[in-house]
C-alpha cells in the first residue's frame, strides 16, 4: 500500500470501496477480504479465540458476584436454603418432565 491512504477500487460502496481508508481497522480488513478463504476462516478463528480470554474472564467475574449475592441473600433470611437431596430430586423432575 503506497501513501497514508489505500485507494480500493471501485465496487459495492456498502463495504466503503472506491472511498479513501483513512483508519487502521479499514486497512486492515480491506487487506484481509482479499486473502484466499482458507485464510480468511484461520484469521477469523484466531480473532475470535482474541476475544475467549476477555470473555471468560468477565463471565468468572460475573459468577463470582452472582454467588456473593446468593449467600448474601441466605446469611441474611432473604432466601431459604434447601436440602442438596431435595434440590437434586426438583431438578430431576424437572428434566423428566
Amino acid at each position: 500500500m503506497g501513501g497514508d491512504h489505500a485507494k480500493l477500487k471501485e465496487g459495492n460502496s456498502n463495504r466503503g470501496e472506491g472511498l479513501y481508508m483513512r483508519t487502521p481497522f479499514a486497512r486492515v480488513a480491506a487487506e484481509a477480504m482479499k486473502l484466499p478463504l482458507r485464510d480468511r476462516v484461520r484469521l477469523a478463528q484466531r480473532l475470535a479465540s482474541s476475544l475467549d480470554d476477555q470473555v471468560d474472564s468477565n463471565v468468572e467475574e460475573l459468577w463470582l458476584a452472582e454467588a456473593g449475592r446468593r449467600l448474601e441473600e441466605l446469611r441474611t433470611g432473604k432466601a431459604e436454603g434447601i436440602d442438596v437431596k431435595e434440590a437434586f430430586a426438583r431438578a430431576r423432575r424437572i428434566l423428566v418432565s
